[in-house]
């Protein structure tokens, strides 16, 4: 389709060339003398044959025109002539095909024409433009035999294009002093690809700067006269009329009175990739107005009834967070404190640069992040609907403890919940600690340890609910606990453990250690010893042992040793011994 595209806008560029600079919309009409009702050997006379806007007439020679069903034509005779005119001086004919029959056709030694070009023969073939066009027999003896006519004429004249400068691609355009009428042409290098687009503006890039650099520029009011609305990831090639116009810096192409799209070859992509959001630093923004960006990390404030954003705490460096540009988008816009990445459409106007969220192509609009080296800020209440990214490494080398606002369903990957502590026989201020496996999703604000099959960098959760509460802790007997935290926090060096090598939890060694955020802490009295590495075994265990009799089918299972120990995934490579496999034990041997 897109192919098609570009084909017709070449044939329609080229007929513009040919014709002058009036683009005419051509009409054809067929007069069939068979077709007239006409009996054989009837003289025509000064009779004449009217179809739409065409008639046409005969003039007897030395012996009157007449139609003879032998040959199925009517007859011109030395001295007669056929014409062929509009009755509309402004629908000038600008093409006729005669067909005669064989050997009863005009030559150039026996007809004369009125004027335009012609070549004789069977099909005698007239170009030109005039409303009237005449083809005469010369006198003396023999005759033509004319069959049938075909005139194409035009059938509406639209005005000329007016005389402006033609610029190459949005940096032609953006190198024009504002208020400047132009004609924007786009080449199918350029790739102008539409970035967005509703009722009123259209934002398009293109690769037209140096070195094909990406430019961007807002259409304003280009659907308003567009035979078919353009909407995001089409794909542009052919020219457009506007005028160009920087408001606050912004590139708009407004439309003028002379703006259509008759000439834009709009083609939705085949080959071409979805348009895509550029990623930059604030420090960029001013660089990409009108374009489709992405910025990560920004800090949200809000200041009366606006919305700002900054990158971190740049103050000085702010811009409005809004959908006023945009009104058909509807997003959560964020609170205050909150750290938000941003994908939409770069704005100004006198109150300053804008950033309108826009989804598009599956781009969320606005993801919440959580740093777990930057201290949270949470919502004041629960926010439905919505993406949240944190920024921190889950492992699959060993266990990871996890604390977030968000719920964590479970999947493949599998998620453990404090389960007891159970007293050390040997030693009385010793215990052993045991994690059970979760059958079911672990709420927002509940600590839990994982091991995923892959690691997981920066996990984000899409469309869940960003809880607004308070992580709580998990209590065993009033004096152990497990506590989840979303900010980086010093740990008590005589009663908080983290986990650390080996799947063991460790005092911290030093006074002022700081654990970061999105994990879980375990809280005990001072002088515990914690003697056992983490248990992560199912609840339910009984004594029964179950031979393995073929290992593959447990090539896909995780396999733990008695004490609770992640051995890996199925049972190559392993010692003969008794195993745990979804929690019932087996002898492999």
């Amino acid at each position: 389709m897109y192919l098609g595209l570009k084909i017709k806008f070449f044939i329609l560029f080229l007929g513009m060339l040919l014709a002058g600079t009036n683009s005419m919309e051509g009409r054809e009409v067929t007069i069939n003398l068979s077709e007239q009702g006409y009996a054989n050997a009837e003289k025509i006379g000064t009779n004449s044959i009217t179809v739409d806007d065409v008639t046409m007439s005969f003039t007897d020679g030395s012996t009157p025109t007449a139609y003879y069903t032998n040959g199925s034509a009517v007859r011109i005779y030395g001295g007669g002539s056929v014409k062929v005119s509009t009755t509309d001086t402004e629908k000038p004919i600008t093409r006729v095909v005669f067909t005669f029959a064989s050997s009863y056709a005009p030559s150039s030694s026996d007809a004369i024409c009125n004027g335009g070009s012609i070549s004789y023969g069977a099909t005698t073939l007239w170009t030109g433009s005039s409303n009237s066009v005449s083809l005469t027999r010369a006198t003396g003896s023999g005759h033509w035999r004319l069959q049938k006519v075909v005139v194409t004429y035009t059938d509406v004249v639209i005005p000329p294009e007016p005389s402006i400068d033609t610029v190459d691609g949005i940096a032609g355009v953006r190198a024009l002093a504002s208020g400047t009428e132009a004609r924007l042409h786009w080449t199918d290098a350029m790739n102008a690809r539409v970035l967005y687009s509703n009722d009123e503006l259209t934002f398009v890039r293109d690769e037209s700067g140096t070195n094909g650099k990406a430019m961007a520029l807002c259409l304003r009011g280009v659907n308003q006269v567009a035979n078919n609305p353009l909407h995001s990831n089409q794909h542009l090639s052919g020219w457009v009329i506007g005028k160009y116009t920087l408001e606050n810096n912004m590139p708009v192409f407004d439309c003028t009175d002379d703006t259509n799209t008759d000439s834009l070859a709009i083609a939705e992509p085949v080959t071409e990739t979805k348009v895509m959001p550029t990623e930059i630093a604030s420090s960029e923004i001013d660089d990409y107005r009108a374009d489709y960006v992405t910025l990560k990390d920004l800090r949200v404030s809000i200041s009366g009834t606006d919305t700002l954003v900054c990158q971190q705490d740049d103050e000085e460096k702010h811009f409005f967070l809004c959908n006023s540009i945009l009104k058909d988008q509807h997003f959560t816009e964020g609170y205050d404190g909150a750290t938000v990445d941003v994908t939409g459409m770069v704005w100004a106007d006198e109150d300053g640069l804008k950033l309108a969220p826009v989804y598009v192509n599956d781009n969320v609009p606005i993801v919440y992040v959580f740093d777990q080296n930057g201290d949270c800020v949470l919502p004041s209440s629960d926010i439905q609907g919505a993406t949240v990214r944190f920024k921190r490494t889950i492992s699959s080398a060993f266990f990871n403890t996890l604390c977030l606002p968000v719920d964590w369903e479970i999947d493949d990957d599998e998620a453990y919940v404090f389960g007891s502590v159970g007293k050390d026989a040997s030693n009385e201020h010793a215990i052993n600690v045991a994690f059970q496996k979760s059958t079911t999703s672990i709420a927002a604000g509940t600590p839990f340890i994982t091991k995923p099959m892959e690691t997981i960098d920066c996990p984000v959760f899409y469309y869940t609910t960003l809880h607004a509460s308070e992580p709580q802790p998990v209590t065993m007997d009033d004096a152990y606990s497990f506590s989840g935290t979303y900010s980086p926090i010093d740990l008590n060096t005589e009663t908080d453990l983290f986990l650390g090598a080996g799947d063991q939890f460790y005092y911290p060694s030093t006074t002022g250690f700081r654990m970061p955020g999105l994990r879980a802490y375990l809280t005990v009295p001072a002088g515990t010893l914690v003697k056992s590495s983490l248990n992560p075994v199912d609840e339910g265990l009984t004594d029964e042992i179950l031979l393995i009799t073929d290992k593959k089918m447990f090539k896909d299972e995780r396999i733990y040793s008695l004490s609770g120990q992640f051995l890996g995934v199925g049972l190559e490579g392993l010692d003969n011994g008794i195993y745990i496999i979804n929690n019932k034990k087996y002898l492999l041997k």
